[in-house]
């Protein structure tokens, strides 16, 4: 799973985060059922799947045949009570594109979170800033793909050279508030 900015970045369909990457839609054709059930997938993009961090996608590890169910409903709800506002990009995706994106998934919904990409946040934007061309979105995302690719590398990364922390000691003071536990001849033996 990656970040739905990254997913209209690599998408066939458009470079707009606002648009969906799986059909195409604007957000004034969210609402339209007709329109976005005509529309071609890009089964390209169906791999990316759906952000769990931002779409809280973990309830669809049940059953897909009842979660088409209740979603079906949601669809039809959220268009009829709601049709004068723009259905969200993440909730268009969720609602229409669940099916595909779920049966095109290698591992199950949820089981790839996020957590590590947004740990690297810092570094994309450290990347982004002092290691880009700023000549075109494609060669700053290009650049910015391949820098992250060499950081992740095993075989790569082995070769960084790692710093050794300088450690200071324990003031004794400090020692004193916390005394070593009392350890009883059985529990040693035992350990042993």
């Amino acid at each position: 799973m990656i970040d739905g900015k990254i997913c209209s970045a690599l998408s066939n369909v458009s470079s707009s985060s606002q648009t969906c990457y799986i059909c195409g839609a604007k957000p004034s054709e969210m609402n339209k059922q007709s329109l976005i059930l005509m529309k071609h997938l890009d089964q390209t993009a169906l791999p990316f799947g759906l952000s769990p961090l931002h779409s809280w996608i973990r309830f669809m590890e049940f059953c897909l045949d009842s979660f088409n169910n209740y979603a079906e409903e949601t669809r039809n709800l959220y268009l009829r009570e709601y049709s004068w506002y723009n259905m969200p990009v993440t909730v268009h995706k969720v609602l229409f594109h669940r099916r595909d994106v779920i049966a095109s998934c290698i591992l199950p919904i949820g089981q790839l979170p996020e957590e590590a990409q947004e740990a690297r946040n810092k570094d994309n934007r450290r990347y982004r800033e002092f290691f880009t061309r700023k000549t075109s979105r494609i060669d700053t995302n290009t650049d910015l793909l391949n820098r992250l690719l060499i950081s992740s590398d095993p075989f790569i990364s082995s070769f960084r050279l790692i710093m050794k922390r300088k450690r200071n000691p324990i003031d004794p003071e400090v020692l004193k508030l916390h005394p070593a536990p009392a350890v009883n001849e059985t529990e040693s033996e035992i350990s042993d």
